[in-house]
């Protein structure tokens, strides 16, 4: 596992700052697949077990239990190691965003890269506008001003550095 975080580090410190702003958000998109995806083998599992115990049997056979049991650990396993992933990339995204002087501007980039929330959500919200263009704006702005003054491997050492992340 160090070995292949170490190896995501690495990857991370030669992304652009806003290629991987952008990541924190499918990285979110893949999870909620995956936790989807866990979700229906566990309701696999569920009916198969039903049948069972009724004598019925639809669709699946008492014998594909124990792969679907295989296969829901599998699942289990790459939520886990995607929310490792994440919670590494949130604390990094964290770091990057804090290096932002104004308040709002940070605000509005947390509510997009770490919470997730919708265009329309930080417009309404945080800006006080119907209007999702100002909130682009300002990320756009924000995004060239910690380019110019930042990159993610300056990140990822004061990460280390600060023992954020090992």
């Amino acid at each position: 596992m160090t070995s292949e975080r170490e190896a995501q580090l690495k990857r991370i410190e030669r992304q652009e700052i806003t290629d991987f702003l952008e990541s924190l958000i499918g990285l979110k998109q893949e999870i909620r697949c995956l936790r989807e995806q866990k979700d229906q083998i566990a309701k696999q599992i569920i009916s198969v077990s039903a049948s069972k115990v009724t004598g019925e049997v639809r669709g699946a056979k008492i014998q594909d239990i124990g792969k679907l049991l295989e296969r829901l650990e599998d699942a289990q396993e790459r939520v886990v190691h995607k929310m490792i992933e994440l919670l590494d990339k949130e604390t990094l995204g964290t770091l990057l965003i804090d290096k932002h002087p104004d308040r709002t501007t940070r605000a509005i980039l947390r509510a997009r890269y770490i919470v997730g929330s919708s265009w329309k959500h930080i417009a309404t919200g945080i800006c006080g506008f119907q209007d999702i263009s100002y909130p682009q704006k300002i990320k756009k702005e924000a995004l060239d001003y910690l380019a110019q003054r930042t990159n993610m491997r300056e990140i990822v050492a004061e990460a280390r550095i600060k023992r954020i992340i090992k």
